[in-house]
């Protein structure tokens, strides 16, 4: 048996009890309870600021930056180039 669960906005974070009525054929009625966690990734940056400096036309300066997420959710990542010129 596979159990996929999709939150609704209205859910509040932390645990949740659903209850699921689960009729057999030619059998007994269940009830299946389900709790779950529901919580969010939580992004922090290991710096205290992002400061690039002083930068010069035509050139470019690379500052590393360390994200992290310490919850017990996953959390995919994506990088996407963005600038004024297409």
């Amino acid at each position: 048996m596979v159990v996929t669960y999709t939150s609704k906005k209205t859910k509040s974070i932390g645990k949740n009890r659903i209850i699921v009525p689960m009729d057999i054929k030619n059998g007994p009625k269940y009830q299946i309870e389900l709790i779950n966690n529901l919580t969010y990734p939580e992004i922090t940056i290991e710096t205290d600021q992002i400061d690039f400096g002083k930068v010069l036309v035509n050139q470019k300066k690379t500052v590393f930056v360390r994200f992290s997420n310490d919850r017990e959710v996953d959390c995919n990542w994506e990088i996407r180039k963005i600038g004024l010129n297409p």
